[in-house]
């Protein structure tokens, strides 16, 4: 028996069709149609050849309708992989008229689309130890899309490795800031979700499990370790407890850093209460492989009167 969303895609998928054939269907008919038909599964089809007569659908409603942005910025995102250049040039001629429509919200949508290619690029780079491509690959995303939280953050990563804290202390924090933005316009929209599906108690973004709130916690870590590195142990623990608050499972590893600084402040309370919430390892271990990466040996254990060095 198929699954009750299947049969509700089917029924839907019929009407729209006959409207899609007939060229009466509205912009948002078509893009519905095109997206169910992507996704609704089909004999022994492949999901290929699903998203192939997807786009043929998207392509006929940009012939029926060549200025409609909605319908341009959705064929741009289907045929990224496939068709790179068109889909840039329709990204780009879609911005165009959002601009002039006066639609920042999908301006600034479609600017992240077109950043994202020279960001990849920039991660290619970064990985195969070509610093000096990959600023280029950043900077040209950053210019393209100027609230590319996780561009500004890679930024600081090559700005670090060549030894410029300074720099890579304010792209990490650009990378913060701009990184908060989107992780609001996530929560909120988790809040609004919240209220048709789920209670209320329910509406908290899961970060890390989403996409757009990696570019904050990276961004977060990255900021906390290079204060932690100058020594500005309060600062840096107040944006380690950020992370570990928005993302108690802390897939950065700010609890080692957290812990660090407590031990090394004396605050045996809070060393406690953060044990308890990371019981089954060993947190001392992990802050002692923190301090010697950071510092060349371990700084969290002060000597004692009589004893030897």
């Amino acid at each position: 028996m198929k699954p009750q969303w299947v049969r509700t895609d089917e029924k839907r998928a019929e009407v729209l069709q006959g409207r899609v054939e007939g060229r009466r269907a509205t912009v948002e008919e078509i893009i519905e149609f095109a997206t169910i038909v992507s996704r609704l599964p089909t004999g022994q089809e492949k999901p290929s050849a699903r998203e192939g007569r997807a786009c043929e659908i998207l392509r006929e409603g940009v012939h029926r309708f060549p200025n409609e942005p909605d319908l341009l910025h959705e064929l741009a995102r289907k045929i990224r992989w496939t068709c790179q250049r068109e889909s840039q040039r329709l990204l780009r001629k879609a911005m165009r008229t959002y601009k002039l429509r006066g639609d920042f919200d999908s301006v600034d949508s479609i600017a992240s689309d077109l950043a994202e290619d020279p960001f990849c690029d920039g991660l290619d780079a970064l990985d195969a130890g070509e610093d000096v491509k990959a600023e280029g690959f950043f900077r040209r995303a950053i210019r393209i899309c100027p609230f590319h939280a996780d561009a500004w953050g890679h930024l600081g990563i090559v700005h670090e490795r060549r030894g410029d804290r300074v720099q890579a202390g304010l792209c990490y924090w650009r990378g913060v800031q701009f990184g908060r933005i989107s992780c609001h316009e996530t929560e909120l929209s988790d809040r609004r979700a919240a209220k048709l599906w789920r209670p209320s108690w329910g509406a908290k973004t899961h970060y890390w499990g989403q996409l757009r709130t990696r570019a904050y916690l990276r961004a977060l870590y990255n900021w906390a370790q290079l204060l932690y590195q100058r020594k500005e142990f309060k600062s840096a623990l107040a944006y380690a407890e950020e992370s570990l608050l928005v993302n108690p499972n802390d897939n950065t590893g700010a609890r080692h850093l957290a812990y660090s600084i407590l031990r090394l402040l004396g605050d045996k309370s809070e060393m406690r209460k953060l044990a308890r919430q990371y019981t089954g390892e060993s947190l001392p271990h992990g802050a002692d492989e923190l301090e010697v990466m950071c510092f060349g040996s371990r700084i969290g254990h002060p000597r004692q009167k009589g004893k030897p060095n």
